[in-house]
């Protein structure tokens, strides 16, 4: 590790120690309130997260400022995943999510660990241009495929 990666993961586990008390002081006023049982219907609630979280499917509700908010979410997805990377590769300098990447496996560089891509492309960077073409053109399993 370089002295530049150390400092790095101190930084880190301070604002990782800082972020944890504040989760504690936050949970601590949750558990001012009732119990209740939310482990019930794990499916429908791993479903409702996936299809209204984050595939946004109630905001197209509006079809104008639907699509709109949607492209935004998942822009900050992707933001979020390119954050995710830089922090990883702040402790480790030569990690990369290359390494899950088919262009990766197809230049043949899957047995080269922790490599960084000749390229700055994204691996999530079509999630949302294909989340939106889905919910244009319907889902393929429901046979509501519009044919132009």
């Amino acid at each position: 590790m370089t002295a530049g990666s150390v400092v790095f993961l101190f930084v880190l586990v301070l604002a990782t120690g800082f972020f944890s008390l504040n989760v504690q002081r936050l949970v601590s006023y949750l558990r001012l309130g009732y119990d209740e049982d939310r482990t019930d219907h794990p499916l429908t609630r791993l479903k409702n997260v996936l299809v209204i979280g984050i595939a946004q499917k109630k905001i197209f509700r509006d079809p104008v400022a639907g699509p709109m908010h949607a492209l935004i979410f998942w822009g900050f997805m992707v933001l979020t995943a390119g954050t995710v990377e830089i922090v990883i590769a702040g402790v480790f300098p030569r990690f990369s999510f290359a390494l899950v990447t088919s262009e990766s496996r197809a230049e043949g560089n899957s047995s080269t660990p922790m490599t960084r891509p000749s390229n700055n492309a994204s691996p999530t960077a079509p999630m949302p241009i294909a989340s939106a073409r889905w919910f244009a053109l319907g889902n393929p399993a429901d046979g509501a495929i519009v044919t132009r």
